[in-house]
C-alpha cells in the first residue's frame, strides 16, 4: 500500500480550459488555454467514503451536482481505490469554464481534484500518473484534454502496451486564439463519439497521419504559416460530426468552405474545439498588430459570427485567449 500523510487542510488548484483534437488529432492532441479556467478545492474529511460537493461561479448552474456523476468526485473515488484507502472529501468547484461547450470542463474538474488531493495527502506529484487517473473519468478513457490540463502547452497523448503516456510541446510564440461559443446544444461527449466511424479507408488514414505529423513539427519549429494550413482540415471526425449536425445547422461541405475562406481571406485557421460546438480561431499576433477592428482576426471573427447567425444561431460568448504553457497549479485563496 502506498504511504501517505495528511500535510495540510483545504488545497485549491487552478486548471486551464483545453481545446482538444485540433483538427486531425482526435483523442491525441490538445492545448491548454490561458483563459478561461476553473478552480477546485479539496479537503479531507478523514476516514470514510462520503464526498460533499459545493459548486459556485459563473457556470455553476450547468455543472453536474450528483456526486456519482461529477468528474471531480469520480476522480477522487478512483484515487481512493488506487491508493487502497477509504477517505472522505469536501469538494468545492469554482466553475469558470463553460460546460458542454468543448472546452474540457469535466477534464479540468478531474485534474484539479486529483492534484489537490495529492497535495493534501502529501503524495509525490507525478503528473503523468494524474493524466492516467483523470483519463479514467473521460468517455472512452480519452486523455487529450486531461493531458493538456495537467501539463500545459500542446500535448500528444499516445498509447503503449502498458497504458497511456504523453508528450508535451511548448506553445510557439506569437500564437493566439479566439474562442467563439454558439448556442448549439451539446448532449454529451459520449453521444458525439457515437457518430464517428469505427474504421477509415487507407486514403483518409494517410491524410490524417501525415497532417498530424506535420502539425507537430510545425509547432516545434514555430512555423505558424504551415501550422495554419494544416490544422483546420480533418476528413474523418469533424466531417462525420458536421454531417450529424453536432456543430449546428451545417453540413461538412459548408463547414469546409468556411474554414477555407477564413484561411485564404484572413490567414486565420479554425478548428472545432473538442466535440464542439465552440469554434477555435488561430491567429498570428505578428500579422495582427493593427488597430483593433482593422486586424485580419477581427474580420475573421465577424465572418464566423455572421455565418452562425445566418444559420439561425446566436453567439453566447467570445473569449480572447492564448496558449497556457503551465498546467494545473496550486493557488492560495
Amino acid at each position: 500500500m502506498m504511504m501517505w500523510r495528511m500535510t495540510r487542510g483545504a488545497v485549491r488548484v487552478r486548471v486551464p480550459a483545453t481545446s482538444a483534437n485540433l483538427g486531425p488529432g482526435f483523442d491525441v492532441m490538445s492545448v491548454a488555454l490561458k483563459t478561461p479556467y476553473l478552480e477546485v478545492e479539496v479537503e479531507s474529511k478523514g476516514e470514510g467514503e462520503e464526498i460533499e460537493l459545493t459548486v459556485s461561479g459563473k457556470y455553476a448552474a450547468d455543472v453536474e451536482r450528483s456526486v456519482g456523476l461529477n468528474s471531480a468526485c469520480r476522480a477522487l473515488k478512483i484515487l481512493n481505490s488506487s491508493l487502497g484507502i477509504r477517505m472522505g472529501w469536501r469538494v468545492r468547484i469554482e466553475a469558470g469554464i463553460p460546460v458542454r461547450k468543448g472546452l474540457g470542463s469535466s477534464a479540468a474538474e478531474a485534474v484539479g481534484a486529483l492534484l489537490a488531493a495529492h497535495l493534501a495527502l502529501g503524495l509525490r506529484i507525478d503528473r503523468r500518473k494524474i493524466v492516467r487517473l483523470a483519463s479514467l473519468v473521460e468517455p472512452g478513457g480519452h486523455a487529450d484534454n486531461v493531458a493538456a490540463a495537467t501539463l500545459g502547452g500542446f500535448t500528444i497523448a499516445y498509447r503503449l502496451h502498458n497504458g497511456i503516456d504523453v508528450m508535451r510541446i511548448v506553445a510557439p510564440r506569437n500564437l493566439a486564439f479566439v474562442v467563439v461559443i454558439p448556442d448549439v446544444r451539446k448532449e454529451s461527449t459520449g453521444a458525439s463519439r457515437r457518430v464517428i466511424p469505427e474504421s477509415v479507408g487507407m486514403e483518409d488514414h494517410i491524410t490524417v497521419a501525415s497532417r498530424l505529423a506535420a502539425i507537430c513539427l510545425s509547432l516545434e519549429r514555430g512555423d505558424l504559416r504551415t501550422l495554419f494550413s494544416l490544422v483546420p482540415f480533418d476528413p474523418v471526425v469533424e466531417r462525420s460530426r458536421a454531417e450529424a449536425g453536432l456543430y449546428g445547422r451545417y453540413n461538412w461541405k459548408e463547414l469546409l468552405g468556411e474554414k477555407t475562406r477564413l484561411l485564404r481571406r484572413y490567414g486565420v485557421a479554425m478548428t472545432i474545439s473538442g466535440a464542439g460546438p465552440s469554434r477555435l480561431l488561430w491567429y498570428d499576433l505578428r500579422r495582427n498588430a493593427q488597430e483593433e477592428g482593422r486586424r485580419p482576426i477581427d474580420g475573421a471573427l465577424a465572418d464566423v459570427v455572421s455565418t452562425l447567425e445566418s444559420k439561425g444561431h446566436r453567439v453566447l460568448e467570445v473569449i480572447w485567449t492564448e496558449p497556457e504553457n503551465s498546467g494545473a497549479v496550486a493557488v492560495t485563496r
